[in-house]
């Protein structure tokens, strides 16, 4: 067994070694860095198994902060050599989580760290974690652990819980953070201004180096409004409409000029867990402990969501246009131990991803359609919009922005033949989700001239775009005969035609088309069982269009036929089909 508390060691003996990555050729200015740059953690001897297998050239840096564990951030980080071999990598590199899903740590000294960092491209910045779930997990633990006690909420009566590493214990801050942050919650407006007091002291904290990170609160233009560096979207069997959380980072990023990334991770389904291979994790300081803390989860390569997800996201993210992708486990999950570093399924797909990846520039999603959010659109919860929760924020009534995208991710995004498949829920099988961004009201009239088509919710805003007097705009009005015209306005922008029930995804690559195609359904997972693919879930695609020259980069055993004007596809349940035609046949 690898002894952990060895690796800490040997994490700063060795940590210069792994600075070679910067020295090989790799290095490039952030602006021009190839690719989907995978951020893999910082420590040097779970990245000698990556460069063992050939998967570390090009890699970025996830430089990993939180845990069951209490440390002091400037204390930790002011001349870690980690970080200083990470600046002189000459690669994207990120600090994981300053808040957030686990134990909220000190940020004592965040400031001197971000001063020395902030003119730094390659610093995608310190990841705030759910930022839209955090706070509001913490808001009700001071309802529950303090209030309803009948206590003041003060710096004496939150002092038993700051440092906490056991449950019960605050994610999002300490009573610093929360002290001119916290105001009792009693309707949307409220929780919005909650949410954004909040976000705004992490960026004056930071100096704006704050990398966003959300998942169930799709909260990316408010973000880079209010100061933040880069975001990212957390996908995996948790949160539901990949597409859709997909398409509202890369709306947001656009907006702002930023590439984007995803944070995977491989929690979820059922049941439920945490992929890792290894009796030891990054997050705890020792086994026994990471057994006892997860409280009823569990961690093992049983259980979580399937590796079949795991493949799909990735590659639909790569297709999706992301610049950087990172995993919220992702050390534990690549080998089966790291002394002679055998892969696991979920190391080999990575590897696969990386093999195939590198001999391509980073993917331009076709991305026919804007969808425009009504003015003062603070952020989105998805789970409302996915149906799988009837409030906003846990707590306050849906308002009419989340009634309509509901209705129109139903027309869009979903199928009924999802049910029965849990995690059929992120990627659906719908072929239109790929297809959108999610704007705000203030994108720029140069911004949505680049799309065929915008939709809006509000007619009032409609009226008066500029899309509107060139015929390039629809209202929703959550009619069947909206989503109608919705889907037939982005296929007639669409080089290739795609039936079936089926997700798709379409990018130009260089001189070529990409489409890939996802089968979504039919995938089971349980503890006795491991994880099934059904056989009848098995789904006919057609593609027609401009077919001709195709060549196939992924999944050639699912190409059924090949002809002049049309491909058919026998996709088996949960895998993935990328074809490749040369651009503009």
């Amino acid at each position: 067994m690898f002894d952990r508390a060895g690796c800490s060691k040997l994490a700063i003996a060795v940590a210069a070694g792994w600075m070679l990555v910067g020295q090989s050729g790799w290095a490039q200015p952030a602006a021009s860095q190839p690719g989907m740059v995978m951020l893999q953690h910082a420590d040097p001897v779970f990245r000698e198994g990556l460069r063992r297998h050939a998967m570390l050239a090009g890699a970025g840096t996830r430089l990993h902060n939180s845990g069951m564990y209490r440390h002091v951030f400037g204390d930790t980080w002011k001349n870690a050599p980690q970080l200083a071999a990470a600046r002189q990598s000459g690669r994207w590199y990120y600090v994981d989580r300053i808040t957030g899903g686990m134990p909220f740590q000190s940020l004592d000294g965040i400031e001197d760290v971000a001063a020395e960092l902030q003119a730094d491209d390659n610093f995608l910045g310190f990841q705030v974690h759910e930022w839209g779930n955090s706070p509001i997990h913490d808001y009700e633990r001071v309802q529950r652990l303090i209030l309803e006690p009948g206590q003041p909420f003060d710096a004496e009566h939150f002092a038993p819980f700051e440092g906490r590493v056991q449950t019960p214990y605050f994610s999002g801050g300490d009573y610093a953070m929360y002290a001119d942050v916290w105001r009792p919650i009693r309707d949307q407006a409220d929780m919005e201004a909650y949410l954004e007091r909040y976000f705004r002291k992490l960026v004056g904290r930071t100096r704006g180096q704050v990398l966003s990170v959300t998942g169930y609160g799709q909260l990316q233009h408010a973000a880079l409004r209010l100061g933040a560096k880069h975001v990212m979207a957390e996908v995996g069997s948790q949160v539901p409409l990949t597409g859709l959380q997909i398409a509202f980072t890369r709306g947001a990023a656009r907006e702002f000029g930023k590439p984007f990334g995803v944070y995977y991770e491989p929690w979820g389904g059922t049941p439920m867990g945490c992929y890792s291979a290894l009796p030891f994790s990054t997050w705890f300081p020792q086994h026994p402990q990471m057994q006892e803390e997860m409280d009823g989860y569990h961690i093992g390569p049983q259980y979580g969501s399937s590796r079949s997800l795991q493949r799909r996201l990735l590659w639909y993210s790569w297709l999706a246009g992301a610049a950087f992708c990172a995993e919220e486990w992702g050390a534990e999950s690549y080998f089966a131990n790291w002394s002679d570093y055998p892969l696991t399924e979920y190391g080999r797909n990575v590897q696969e991803l990386l093999q195939v990846t590198a001999a391509w520039p980073r993917p331009e999603p076709l991305v026919p359609a804007g969808l425009v959010l009504p003015p003062g659109t603070f952020g989105v919860d998805i789970r409302y919009v996915a149906g799988s929760a009837e409030n906003l924020w846990r707590t306050v009534p849906p308002d009419a922005c989340h009634q309509q995208l509901r209705s129109l991710s139903r027309e869009l995004f979903q199928s009924s033949a999802a049910k029965g498949y849990r995690e059929a829920s992120n990627l659906t099988p719908a072929p239109w989700a790929a297809y959108f961004d999610v704007l705000s009201a203030d994108a720029t009239a140069e911004l949505l001239a680049k799309y065929p088509l915008v939709v809006y919710l509000d007619p009032q805003q409609a009226a008066t775009s500029p899309a509107a007097a060139a015929g390039r705009s629809l209202v929703y009005d959550v009619s069947p005969e909206a989503g109608t015209a919705i889907r037939q306005r982005i296929a007639a922008e669409l080089p290739i035609q795609v039936d079936g029930l089926v997700a798709t995804a379409q990018a130009f690559c260089g001189d070529r088309l990409l489409v890939g195609v996802f089968n979504n359904l039919g995938i089971t997972k349980s503890v006795s069982g491991g994880e099934q693919a059904a056989a009848e879930a098995t789904q006919t695609a057609c593609l027609r269009g401009a077919v001709a020259q195709c060549q196939v980069i992924l999944g050639h055993s699912w190409v059924s036929d090949i002809g002049p004007e049309q491909i058919s596809l026998q996709v088996p349940a949960g895998e993935v089909v990328i074809l490749s035609f040369p651009r503009g046949v």
